[in-house]
């Protein structure tokens, strides 16, 4: 501006100024423009209605953005480590993944058995473990005959890779960067932590946003707890006053960005490492210079200001004294330990109490299902048996003599392979009346349906209320996991049961009782329970 107005100037460094109790008069800068001791502040003031009463502005030459900055904390270990890639909706989308795909694929295997269109044997654990394989991206077991449920895996591993890769990515971007914990963030926050001060330089217009504030409000309520708790020293003179009292602690400041951007390249590197900002912008406002009221020289700074802007010196200027302070990254990345990894313990912890708790149900509802007479006694090795994979579809080459294993019925495959001719064939199909009746299936279904809810709804809970989740949303997540549990344990618990039914076998007086393709063994004219592809001896009184 010397240049292309051709003038000499004096400077006079002082304070910017603040309005006196007379509520006319100032003092700083802005009382020596009011009493016309000087011509132009060439400092950039904020615009504010309070001193546009006593002062004209130049046009607008900046736009200045306030942060509060702190002394950095110490990085501390986050205990939810593993579990930050998701957040809480999309943990329960991942949760309920696995129950949807593990029932589409059951009920699919049924309607596809029913309709005599595959021979394969799948019980709902098979479906269940191979959901979550793929979405680990682990083989499964299965191998679909049918259309429908190769179409049904190929989605599901399409859509299990996407969820690996991107929790992968995101872990490994957290595990490889340092971000520490802020004590707070904005103006609501710093009400909860009575123990930090909030700094502010006198003389600065950001005073009258909080000192002037409406009665009860937050800035308010600001000002008077964590300003004038303690104003001779949370209001000091100097920029320099205000910037020790942050690297002390528990003290925030409160400032423009372009100020504190110019302050940190004055001070040690050192120091101006260790201050950072919460990442909030607050009261961003014009500023402009300023000259006395009715001065001859407005119109002409305004002339050159806007040259200025137009042909980007001022752009140039701004960037040249307010660049950023950029810190050089560190060269240490954490390592994670055993509070990083809490979630996983966590969740194998509970993953055990469940298996124990559904163990001990399962036992104790077959225990007081199964009626006394086909509770197991003792095993007699004189008894006719038959083998555990007998055969229903291949009749003998000549009629069958059922002998009991020797010593060891449950070792029946090592005798199946020495005499092949235990297999027979099963003949006049009819229903067992021995079968459990409807309600008996129906009960044993809601009993299990309800423990399975239940477990969920504690373990979701309390990984919710550990992961700091709002109080009404874990529970909404919850309970909506719950229930999907419940319909799903439901739904696989009855298509598990077909009706039972009876059939000699052909060769011998043997019993085989078909119930949901699989097979247990019983005693007296060797009863044999098919159910769910799996083999086990039992006694018959």
């Amino acid at each position: 501006m010397q240049q292309r107005l051709n003038f000499t100037y004096k400077v006079r460094k002082t304070l910017f100024g603040v309005l006196q109790p007379d509520q006319v008069t100032w003092n700083g800068m802005v009382g020596e423009l009011q009493a016309s001791r000087a011509h132009v502040g060439i400092a950039p003031l904020r615009i504010t209605t309070f001193r546009q009463r006593a002062i004209d502005y130049t046009i607008p030459t900046k736009v200045l953005q306030n942060r509060i900055y702190l002394r950095q904390p110490d990085v501390e270990a986050s205990w939810n480590l593993y579990a930050e890639p998701f957040n809480a909706i999309l943990w329960t989308c991942v949760l309920g993944f696995i129950f949807v795909v593990a029932l589409s694929a059951r009920l699919l295997h049924v309607v596809a058995a029913r309709a005599h269109l595959t021979n394969e044997v799948v019980s709902s654990s098979d479906v269940f473990f191979d959901a979550f394989a793929s979405l680990v991206q682990q083989s499964g077991t299965l191998n679909p005959e049918t259309s429908s449920e190769r179409l049904l895996w190929f989605f599901v591993y399409w859509t299990s890779v996407l969820l690996f890769t991107s929790y992968s990515a995101v872990l490994i971007a957290l595990l490889t960067t340092v971000r520490p914990t802020l004590p707070f963030t904005d103006f609501e926050s710093l009400l909860l932590r009575p123990d930090w001060n909030l700094v502010i330089v006198q003389n600065r217009a950001l005073s009258d946003y909080l000192a002037l504030a409406p009665e009860g409000s937050t800035l308010k309520k600001v000002w008077d707890k964590h300003v004038m708790s303690d104003p001779a020293k949370n209001r000091p003179v100097a920029m320099d006053a205000a910037v020790a009292l942050v690297l002390q602690g528990k003290h925030a400041l409160l400032v423009a960005e372009e100020t504190m951007a110019v302050a940190m390249h004055m001070m040690p590197k050192e120091d101006a490492f260790k201050i950072i900002h919460t990442g909030k912008y607050f009261f961003n406002s014009p500023a402009a210079f300023s000259v006395p009221k009715n001065s001859p020289y407005l119109e002409l700074f305004n002339h050159v200001l806007s040259r200025m802007r137009e042909s980007g010196q001022m752009g140039r200027l701004l960037n040249k004294w307010n660049r950023e302070l950029v810190q050089p990254p560190s060269d240490i990345y954490p390592s994670p330990g055993l509070t990083e990894t809490f979630v996983l313990f966590l969740v194998l912890g509970v993953g055990i109490l469940v298996s124990c708790g559904i163990l001990i149900s399962e036992r104790i509802i077959v225990a007081r299902s199964a009626p006394r007479a086909t509770r197991p006694p003792s095993l007699d090795h004189s008894t006719t048996w038959v083998p555990t994979t007998a055969r229903v579809d291949e009749a003998p080459s000549r009629p069958t003599s059922l002998q009991c294993p020797p010593k060891n019925p449950k070792n029946i495959n090592a005798v199946l392979r020495q005499d092949p001719s235990f297999l027979g064939v099963v003949e006049n199909l009819e229903p067992d009346p021995q079968s459990p009746p409807v309600t008996a299936r129906l009960v044993q279904a809601v009993t299990t349906t309800i423990f399975v809810g239940s477990m969920a709804t504690i373990a979701l809970t309390v990984v919710g209320l550990l992961m700091s989740m709002g109080g009404q949303e874990h529970l909404l997540w919850g309970a909506l996991t719950a229930l999907l549990c419940l319909a799903t344990a439901a739904l696989v618990r009855w298509s598990g049961h077909p009706p039972t039914h009876t059939a000699v076998l052909q060769g011998g007086c043997c019993k085989v009782v078909l119930q949901g393709g699989a097979a247990r063994w019983c005693k007296v004219c060797c009863k044999v329970v098919l159910q769910g592809g799996a083999a086990r001896w039992v006694l018959q009184e």
